[in-house]
């Protein structure tokens, strides 16, 4: 899950024109293809908006947008949340299975890149 949070204070509500996009890089520093993209401006109260979910399936990595608004200033302030928006993506037999550990969390801003592993 990508989770943007307003980590050092305030809300959603005093910021106007924000935006997140998630970007697929080419090996060989091809295009970046926008895969997802959401507005962060104006969502009120809340400090914390998940983003999305990344799925990997036969096919690869797909990006599944959720666009949930939380609170909390840290990706751990917003485990309720997640668990939502991923149990609303899993078949009914499945969510007894999942399993949302903070074992590979990592910090990110403005303009950071990282990798998600091709297998």
């Amino acid at each position: 899950a990508i989770v943007v949070t307003a980590y050092a204070g305030g809300t959603f509500q005093a910021v106007e024109t924000a935006e997140a996009e998630l970007r697929e890089v080419q090996e060989g520093g091809g295009a970046k293809t926008v895969v997802g993209d959401i507005s962060i401006g104006c969502k009120g109260q809340h400090t914390a908006l998940i983003f999305s979910l990344l799925v990997r399936g036969a096919g690869g990595w797909r990006c599944l947008e959720v666009g949930g608004l939380a609170h909390g200033r840290h990706f751990q302030d917003c485990i309720g949340p997640l668990r939502d928006a991923v149990d609303s993506h899993l078949e009914p037999d499945l969510i007894g299975e999942r399993v949302l550990s903070m074992e590979r969390t990592f910090e990110m801003h403005k303009g950071d890149t990282a990798t998600v592993p091709v297998a």
